[in-house]
């Protein structure tokens, strides 16, 4: 049997940012499904913003720059898959629009954190 280091897994449990988690959990309320998501996706911001410094930056700019999935579908292919499968698209909606409104206000410097600088 084989096992990972934590440390090698780019991965939202993981995150030692506590204070966001803590303020991350108060602000979702219901949308707390969601943050393993948010995590990730703030995870993969703050490893970008290091560029060349960050362990996953070989890894990160090997990643495509364009995809498909629920988030980026053009009207058409979503109109298609709303008449297959509305509630994945609504739920891409809202996993995205939660994400969004908890990560913006960290990426702007606009939050009311006190233990994260405005310039993280």
């Amino acid at each position: 049997i084989m096992t990972i280091p934590p440390q090698l897994i780019l991965s939202s449990e993981y995150f030692d940012g506590m204070h966001i988690r803590s303020w991350m959990e108060e602000t979702m309320g219901s949308k707390q499904e969601y943050m393993p998501e948010c995590l990730l996706l703030l995870r993969l911001l703050e490893e970008t913003a290091k560029g060349e410094d960050s362990f996953w930056f070989a890894w990160l700019q090997s990643l495509p720059t364009t995809f498909s999935t629920g988030l980026y579908l053009d009207p058409v292919e979503r109109s298609h898959v709303q008449r297959l499968a509305p509630q994945f698209l609504e739920q891409q909606d809202q996993q995205w629009e939660t994400c969004s409104n908890i990560l913006l206000p960290l990426i702007y410097g606009t939050h009311d954190i006190p233990a994260i600088p405005h310039d993280f």
